[in-house]
């Protein structure tokens, strides 16, 4: 019988240690469902207000940076950046410009956006890219979603090594939840 109490505590310690460290990165790295929310509500607002609302997509201090995500904004049809608070320096520049990161090309990343983004509710694609403050590429999983009546594109992603593009897109179309693994 001691022995069972013992196996259950220790089972119960480690469920307990697990869960906090869950509970610290999810406040420390977006969700999936963050990032719909967050797209949706971008593409919104642009569809709205077109270029006047494009100033605050260029902000790090705005409301569309969050955790470890940020929205970023680009026109399919002239291939130019048009928002990114976390590279500033690249807004009315080629997308082509950009760095190659994983063997992907930043026009071959634009290209894959557009094609996601013309998807019927958006679409999640995974590449690698370098996290905000980072140095080395990861894995990044990006929703992205057409603005209305535009050829503009809104996009975030989450940093996530494991989970399958399949369970993203899941999420966005609202047949379940994911909790993405950051590592």
């Amino acid at each position: 019988m001691r022995t069972i109490r013992v196996g259950i505590a220790s089972v119960l310690v480690a469920v307990a240690a697990l869960s906090s460290v869950a509970f610290a990165s999810d406040k420390e790295s977006a969700t999936a469902e963050e990032v719909v929310q967050k797209v949706r509500e971008a593409a919104a607002v642009l569809a709205e207000k077109g270029d006047d609302a494009l100033p605050m997509f260029n902000e790090p201090t705005s409301p569309y940076v969050w955790k470890d995500s940020y929205i970023f904004v680009v026109n399919c049809d002239t291939g130019v950046v048009l928002a990114h608070p976390i590279q500033r320096e690249r807004v009315g520049k080629p997308i082509a410009d950009g760095p190659t990161h994983g063997g992907v090309t930043a026009a071959e990343r634009a290209q894959k956006h557009c094609a996601m983004a013309r998807q019927p509710g958006g679409g999640w694609w995974a590449y690698e890219f370098t996290k905000p403050g980072g140095k080395v590429s990861t894995r990044k999983v990006s929703h992205m979603l057409m603005v209305e009546g535009s050829p503009w594109v809104v996009g975030a992603g989450v940093y996530d090594k494991n989970t399958p593009v399949e369970d993203f897109h899941a999420v966005s179309h609202g047949n379940r939840q994911t909790k993405s693994s950051s590592e």
